[in-house]
């Protein structure tokens, strides 16, 4: 039997770049495009798990995703009160409970017309 440590696949400071944090773009190609599947970056996110025990509803997911967040973009302006900063998206300074528990931050879906 094998396990993996998926903290520790995801912020392992050999081969992430500032590995604690968000970077969307460390998975784009010099042009912006998607990174291929067979890119070692692409192989180390392990989102779903991996192997014959990985999540069933990937699929599902990845679709269902996709779909609620281009219609919020497609419908909503999203902005942030100034006078509250965003909290640190760096995940060591997050509450521990039985999942990582980011902080909570404050957005304005304003309508588009």
């Amino acid at each position: 039997m094998v396990t993996y440590n998926i903290w520790r696949v995801h912020h392992d400071e050999s081969f992430w770049e500032n590995p604690f944090t968000f970077d969307p773009t460390r998975f784009l190609d010099e042009h912006g495009k998607l990174l291929p599947p067979e890119d070692e970056k692409r192989h180390r996110l392990l989102t779903f798990g991996i192997g014959k025990r990985s999540c069933i509803g990937e699929n599902l997911a990845r679709a269902r995703i996709f779909l609620g967040l281009t219609s919020i973009l497609q419908n909503f302006d999203l902005t942030r009160d100034p006078s509250e900063p965003f909290p640190s998206s760096d995940p060591r300074t997050y509450e521990i409970t039985f999942f990582l528990k980011p902080p909570s931050y404050k957005l304005q879906f304003t309508p588009r017309h």
